[in-house]
């Protein structure tokens, strides 16, 4: 279904019966690429997951916000897609980009959450190496759209190359291969540049770490791990290293981030 949200809709669709649960995804993702994981948590949560604003099929009202207002916005419409859809404070996991979208909403709009699991948060100005990563990222984004200006698919895969994937978007299985190639713009020009740069102030994280949960992949993205590592440290947020996991176990192995959500209920 498509839910009406501070001046657009989102497109949504929920299963299961339970708690609420909120699903957030990553940059150059949409709900579809969680629909294992949704479908690992419906017997123990109702399961909300959802296009971010300016993804696939959701809209693109005043999308994308430059800067480190792209986190406040996605973080308000994730608090009144829960306003609309759940009967009180909700489990919320977002992954990478997502991640950030889930901290925000932890920090901003606390009352909205019961539990926050943000997995590998791409928080790239959080750590000296994330901020390497980002610049170097960002500098082959740029690049990959000088190269194929608005083909964005093609601009992703140029990044995925530069990167060491070195097959790019081919080496991807179906159906990650489509998720990821119709959700490039997205990544390009929201995730990347802007969502990724919000960071959470320490006050904000004493004052949510409560709720909140940073867990990542012992075979992650290591700038990644830095980053949750420097949360941890600069608060008392739980931080858990999954054996075996990598940067996107929901699209892999759901059966690992149901293991860490489901005690989350309370």
């Amino acid at each position: 279904m498509r839910t009406p949200v501070n001046g657009t809709e989102l497109w949504v669709e929920r299963e299961g019966r339970g708690p609420p649960c909120l699903l957030v995804h990553g940059g150059s993702e949409d709900a579809d690429l969680w629909a294992e994981q949704s479908d690992a948590l419906a017997s123990s949560f109702t399961v909300i997951r959802y296009d971010r604003r300016g993804t696939n099929r959701s809209g693109r009202h005043e999308w994308p916000v430059a800067g480190a207002g792209s986190a406040v916005q996605h973080a308000a419409d994730a608090a009144a897609l829960l306003d609309r859809l759940a009967d009180g404070p909700a489990v919320v996991c977002g992954g990478s980009s997502g991640g950030v979208v889930a901290l925000a909403l932890a920090c901003l709009h606390p009352e909205r959450c019961l539990a926050v699991l943000a997995y590998e948060p791409a928080l790239l100005t959080e750590t000296p190496d994330a901020v390497a990563a980002g610049e170097a990222m960002r500098q082959a984004v740029a690049e990959a759209r000088a190269a194929n200006g608005d083909d964005w698919a093609g601009c992703y895969d140029t990044f995925l190359r530069s990167t060491g994937r070195v097959d790019g978007l081919a080496g991807l299985p179906e159906p990650r291969r489509s998720i990821e190639a119709r959700n490039a713009e997205a990544f390009c020009c929201d995730d990347l540049p802007s969502l990724t740069t919000w960071s959470p102030g320490t006050a904000a994280l004493a004052s949510a770490a409560d709720r909140l949960y940073v867990a990542i992949g012992s075979d992650g993205i290591p700038p990644l791990a830095g980053v949750a590592r420097s949360l941890a440290a600069r608060s008392s947020v739980s931080l858990t290293v999954v054996d075996g996991a990598t940067h996107t176990p929901y699209a892999e192995d759901p059966d690992l981030l149901t293991s860490l959500i489901v005690p989350l209920r309370r």
